[in-house]
């Protein structure tokens, strides 16, 4: 690949980067099991989801992807700046909890149910960050 704009990487970064909607999520998640397959897996049943628009992007990087794999410098950019976007999100998602946690059940403006689903919720995201080796595990 000579020129980064080629590479299909480059023309769906927005969607990689900056979308937080269940197709861009499909393509995202594609992407990171391309990156490593071992701790992002890519569910295929998710495609049926795409839309003409988004199936395309996903078929280009697929191709791409089969043909260049780690040797397009683009792909490995991409795949660097998504971790990194999502170790920033699993800080947050720690934080979150942790200020929570520090609260009283009895005190949260929703109740003391809403105190509880909010920590089963923070919690399950930051077990899921820490299998993906986004955050230190405990």
């Amino acid at each position: 690949m000579t020129d980064k704009t080629e590479s299909p990487f480059h023309r769906h970064r927005a969607l990689l980067l900056q979308h937080d909607y269940s197709a861009a999520q499909t393509l995202q998640s594609f992407v990171l099991s391309c990156w490593n397959g071992n701790t992002w897996q890519f569910r295929g049943d998710r495609l049926t989801n795409l839309d003409p628009e988004h199936r395309r992007a996903f078929l280009e990087m697929a191709q791409s992807y089969a043909i260049h794999g780690e040797n397009d410098p683009v792909f490995m950019e991409v795949c660097r700046a998504m971790i990194e976007q999502r170790r920033k999100w699993a800080v947050e998602n720690k934080a979150k909890m942790d200020d929570l946690a520090a609260s009283s059940p009895d005190d949260h403006p929703d109740g003391s149910a809403e105190y509880w689903r909010e920590m089963d919720e923070l919690g399950k995201q930051h077990m899921r960050n820490q299998e993906h080796y986004l955050i230190d595990r405990d």
